[in-house]
């Protein structure tokens, strides 16, 4: 399979690897790693898809090399080469620090079906930041949080939930019949963000967008571990494990 060229790329890929560059360049700089010393870490065999890479003489990592460098930093530092970033709804003052007792989750996306996303929001570093009871993630790792909009998953949450998802590690998660998950498809005209429940099936993995909209119905086929990186334009972002939710008034 051909690996794409910087030449032929769409513009939401271009910038979609440029950004990936950005990630990697500052993970360098904050561990006070060369290349070479975060492919030893990794255990890669050569130092040359990272210089490839950020050189652009390449297009992308791939898989592989991407998930053994996301398990060398257990802080999650390096999250972001598979997580994708967007742009928050609306902003909050950020210069309060959490009392004990309470986790900070930064909500990184709303998830509306159908909406296309332009690359350069994923660039975006300034989220909104809530503050949730700990004991209702249970410590868990790699915790962001994703706003439910309109179209998309009215079968599963009201509109202006707020969902908190634990970032899965690997590009091709194993996925469990039922579970909510976050998820990213990307398109020449941009970058869409949908929540999807799973359906189990022996014809694979698919992922269900569960709303009323009759023109957003199409589910999803999860990737495969076969297919690589570079070539799949699905992404599982994260599973959803706790939910902030409107109650409905007494008009409604």
């Amino acid at each position: 399979m051909t690996k794409p060229n910087p030449d032929t790329m769409s513009a939401t890929a271009r910038a979609d690897a440029e950004r990936r560059r950005t990630v990697l360049r500052q993970l360098l700089k904050r561990h006070n790693m060369r290349p070479a010393d975060l492919a030893r870490r990794a255990g890669l065999p050569t130092t040359n898809a990272i210089y490839n890479f950020l050189n652009k003489h390449s297009a992308s990592l791939s898989q592989p090399t991407i998930e053994k460098i996301v398990a060398v930093f257990s802080d999650g530092s390096a999250d972001a080469l598979i997580i994708r970033p967007v742009t928050p709804s609306t902003t909050i003052l950020r210069n309060r620090q959490a009392p004990p007792g309470i986790a900070e989750v930064s909500v990184i996306a709303e998830a509306r079906q159908g909406v296309r996303q332009p690359a350069t929001a994923f660039m975006q570093t300034d989220h909104v930041t809530i503050w949730v009871p700990a004991a209702l993630v249970q410590n868990r790792p790699r915790l962001f949080g994703v706003r439910v909009g309109r179209p998309g998953a009215e079968g599963l949450y009201p509109e202006g939930s707020v969902l908190i998802c634990m970032a899965v590690p690997t590009l091709h998660p194993s996925l469990k019949d039922g579970q909510r998950v976050v998820v990213t498809e990307t398109h020449d005209n941009g970058i869409e963000v949908t929540v999807r429940r799973v359906q189990v099936h022996e014809s694979g993995t698919w992922l269900w967008p569960d709303t009323d909209d009759p023109r957003q119905q199409r589910p999803l086929l999860a990737p495969k571990p076969t297919e690589t990186a570079e070539n799949g334009d699905i992404t599982v972002l994260g599973k959803v494990i706790a939910t902030l939710q409107p109650e409905l008034s007494l008009d409604d």
